[in-house]
């Protein structure tokens, strides 16, 4: 009996880990964490990137169509440049129909409409900024009948701030250019 219990005793089944086991499937496995969570991290960073330029590419989008339509329509136009800006009076100067002031400090448009008494301003995020131009061009007709031709455009640009050359070059987002006799 006692050879038996011997026996058993000296082949027993290990029913376990050893430590060293334990320790090295420990460390396999922090190892892939901590390469998920590098994936993660660079996943959100491209996310916020693009999903910024995405909804602040949308919000001067619109702004500026209703700008464009405005200027499509208008009879009359004149563009100013100031110290703090840049105004757009659509409209007869004496009676203008809608004057777009863009302010540069602080970023913000200002829409006035004398017509209906009312004012409405708009403020613009630090990494958006618009800017307004016209050009006089001399331009002859057919019959040899010369005009003057005068060219307007209102380019919107805007920074990445996520982005990491957030100081080095703006991105173009819309650009309007309309040529009116």
């Amino acid at each position: 009996m006692e050879i038996a219990l011997h026996l058993m005793y000296k082949y027993k089944i290990n029913k376990g880990f050893t430590l060293l086991e334990l320790m090295v499937s420990v460390a396999i496995l922090s190892i892939l964490v901590l390469m998920l969570i590098e994936v993660m991290l660079l996943y959100s960073r491209i996310n916020r990137k693009y999903s910024f330029m995405s909804n602040t590419t949308i919000q001067a989008r619109n702004l500026l169509n209703k700008i464009e339509r405005e200027i499509i329509l208008a009879q009359n136009l004149s563009i100013s440049q100031e110290a703090n800006g840049s105004t757009l009076i659509i409209g007869k100067q004496q009676e203008p129909k809608y004057i777009y002031k863009f302010l540069k400090n602080p970023r913000k448009i200002i829409i006035i409409s004398p017509n209906q008494q009312k004012q409405m301003e708009i403020n613009i995020k630090r990494e958006m900024y618009i800017v307004l131009q016209s050009h006089i061009i001399d331009h002859i007709d057919y019959n040899n009948y010369r005009s003057l031709c005068f060219f307007y455009e209102v380019k919107c640009y805007v920074y990445n701030k996520h982005d990491k050359n957030f100081s080095s070059k703006p991105q173009l987002v819309h650009y309007i250019g309309i040529t009116k006799f």
